[in-house]
């Protein structure tokens, strides 16, 4: 009985150890999975508040797009109403100024010569006098509108001042082809105008400067379309061409 006694208890203590093993590989197991679940959650919160960053930032950058484009859209509205008449809705005289800028900068690289047409109405007076100031308004938005329709595509009309407008007319490079359009100019201008249960007719005296021919300067080619003007208006010829240059 000894023998088999002592067997059992040597299996038993031999066994022993090897639960304790088992039990303690677990513990460790678990240890490791508790650490990997930790990092894990973590991970998430850092990934979280990446994301909640990501989300400022984008956020931000459109709160940022949106502002940039109200303030397009501000700058575009000022600056149409700097540079169009509050009467007619043509291009104003800074704008024009800027235009001819440009077109004198186009001609410095194609070489393309081009005419300016300074237009002043005659008997405006007359229709405010006559009528009151809110017909020769009506009269002065008449006049802009038939000029546009008049006038190519890629012709350029803005009201200069008073009852005075300037027409740029881009690739009019001979007075003959100039006075074909200005012509036309005159016979819409001299159309009548209804106004209300009053009709009123106006002419136009129109003063014609070619650049470069006439000019060298966009100052120069004003000053001489309008010189121009003034001595058609003067002769009551309705047209006048600048001397050369």
């Amino acid at each position: 009985m000894r023998p088999a006694t002592a067997s059992r208890m040597t299996r038993s203590a031999v066994s022993l150890p090897a639960g304790e093993g088992a039990l303690s590989q677990m513990a460790g197991a678990t240890l490791n999975l508790q650490a990997t679940t930790d990092a894990l959650h973590d991970a998430w919160r850092r990934l979280a508040r990446t994301q909640a960053a990501l989300d400022d930032a984008t956020q931000a950058l459109r709160d940022a797009h949106h502002a940039l484009a109200l303030s397009e859209a501000r700058e575009g509205v000022a600056w149409r109403s700097a540079t169009r008449d509050a009467l007619t809705g043509l291009p104003n005289r800074l704008a024009f100024e800027e235009r001819l800028s440009a077109q004198i900068s186009d001609y410095a690289v194609n070489r393309q010569a081009f005419c300016l047409v300074f237009l002043d109405l005659d008997g405006f007076k007359a229709v405010n006098d006559d009528h009151g100031h809110a017909a020769g308004d009506v009269a002065l938005k008449i006049i802009g509108a038939r000029l546009v329709h008049a006038l190519r595509e890629e012709d350029w009309v803005s009201r200069y001042g008073g009852d005075e407008f300037v027409c740029l007319l881009p690739q009019v490079d001979d007075d003959a082809r100039a006075q074909l359009i200005v012509r036309k100019l005159m016979r819409s201008v001299a159309a009548p105008c209804r106004i209300g249960t009053v009709s009123v007719r106006l002419s136009a005296s129109m003063g014609l400067a070619l650049f470069p021919e006439h000019a060298g300067s966009a100052a120069e080619l004003v000053e001489r379309a309008d010189l121009a003007m003034l001595a058609a208006k003067a002769q009551h010829s309705g047209l006048a061409v600048a001397g050369r240059n």
